[in-house]
């Protein structure tokens, strides 16, 4: 090769317009992803409040079919009722003595469990903390609702399950709802 002339060979690296592209394309991946986080968990929550719905729906259910009264209640051990609906566990219980208790003589149907970033409360009339049908299903006078908040997700709109004194739930998601969720 002569003194001063170039090399045929390209040189190496990006032009100008090729960062820009690049980087435009990591901006639009960033903003993506934190979206598609986001729609994770909201639909994760969704198919959670479903979830206790059909719970709700399936102790009512059972009540009718056994003839019995049944119980759906919070559990921390899968095993026994606790008071708090803050738990991750929750139980269909089937009452096989009629005490009109949850006891260990039960039988338990079914055990849910809901992630630990769904907060579920219960308010009723009786302030128990079981919701109990009886064998014609309906609630023993505890017509109430359930309300699921996310923590992680502190923008996300509620859920309220309503349970009318004849039983029937029915889910809501109210979209202006503003109320915080403190549970």
């Amino acid at each position: 090769m002569k003194n001063g002339a170039r090399s045929k060979r390209p040189m190496a690296g990006h032009t100008l317009l090729e960062l820009l592209i690049y980087l435009t394309l990591l901006a639009i991946l960033t903003v993506s992803a934190t979206s598609l986080s986001n729609l994770y968990s909201t639909v994760l929550f969704r198919i959670n409040a479903q979830a206790l719905l059909g719970l709700v729906s399936a102790t009512r259910e059972t009540a009718v079919n056994t003839r019995s009264h049944t119980f759906l209640c919070p559990s921390s051990d899968t095993v026994t009722c606790s008071p708090s609906w803050t738990n991750q566990y929750y139980l269909l219980i089937v009452d096989i003595n009629g005490n009109a208790q949850p006891d260990p003589s039960d039988r338990i149907l079914r055990v849910t469990k809901i992630p630990q970033s769904i907060r579920i409360s219960w308010q009723a009339f009786g302030n128990k903390s079981t919701l109990r049908f009886t064998p014609d299903g309906v609630t023993d006078n505890q017509n109430g609702r359930f309300r699921l908040c996310h923590t992680d997700l502190s923008d996300l709109q509620p859920a309220t399950i309503i349970v009318n004194k004849a039983g029937r739930p029915r889910l809501h998601f109210i979209p202006d709802d503003k109320s915080p969720c403190s549970i």
